[in-house]
């Protein structure tokens, strides 16, 4: 049995690509701000932060101005996937930041 086709287009297809769309947008306008938030409050604050924790800010930049140059239509969308370039990457990052906290929350309680 074949899909269902509409003007010669598979809904599912076209369900996939609104999907897609959609979550290129949240990317955009929800995710992105969010990066550069964390950039600005790092930059901000840096003078507060362990030595160890400085170590992962180059990281962040990086991973934030690939994706930047990306949404710029500067480098193909091709490039994230092949080079592996996802928020996998920041995984330390963040696992990180969890233990720093819990560390300073139980010095201070």
């Amino acid at each position: 049995m074949t899909p269902p086709a509409v003007g010669g287009v598979d809904t599912h297809v076209r369900a996939v690509d609104a999907d897609v769309d959609d979550e290129n947008q949240t990317f955009r306008e929800v995710t992105m701000p969010r990066y550069r938030e964390m950039i600005s409050i790092f930059r901000d604050k840096m003078w507060l932060a362990e030595p160890a924790t400085r170590e992962f800010f180059g990281k962040l930049i990086e991973f934030i101005d690939v994706w930047e140059e990306i949404l710029d239509k500067k480098l193909p969308n091709w490039v994230a996937p092949r080079i592996n370039h996802t928020d996998a990457n920041l995984h330390p990052f963040y696992a990180h930041l969890e233990e720093v906290h819990d560390r300073l929350r139980h010095e201070v309680s």
